[in-house]
């Protein structure tokens, strides 16, 4: 279990800060009393630690002990949980913005071919 406070976190160098982060998705949402809460979401498993050990299988999670003393615990929207929880939506996206990558790239060979 982490122990420190914020200030002696915040002492760290930021490289011994990164070797003590955490990689774990199930101990982030254990630390932040998210554990048990389950998504509102039409994806198949709606449970959020199962959306994060899936979708952390594509975007690995490491989160600093100095920047998880500043998410406020139980809260979901939090601003700073958002930018390092993955969840399956992000998945989701990720494979529309490369088909539209995709169907863009060919349209700009056709336009180059075409001498436009």
């Amino acid at each position: 279990m982490i122990t420190r406070s914020v200030a002696s976190v915040d002492s760290l160098t930021w490289q011994e800060q990164l070797t003590g982060s955490i990689r774990d998705p199930k101990e982030l949402l254990q630390f932040l009393e998210l554990d048990s809460l389950e998504l509102d979401t039409p994806e198949a498993d709606p449970s959020l630690l199962n959306q994060a050990l899936s979708a952390s299988q594509d975007f690995p999670l490491r989160v600093p002990v100095a920047y998880l003393h500043r998410i406020t615990k139980g809260d979901i929207n939090d601003p700073l949980l958002l930018q390092v929880l993955p969840l399956k939506k992000e998945l989701l996206l990720t494979v529309t913005l490369v088909l539209a990558l995709i169907f863009l790239t060919s349209n700009l060979k056709n336009y180059k071919n075409n001498n436009l």
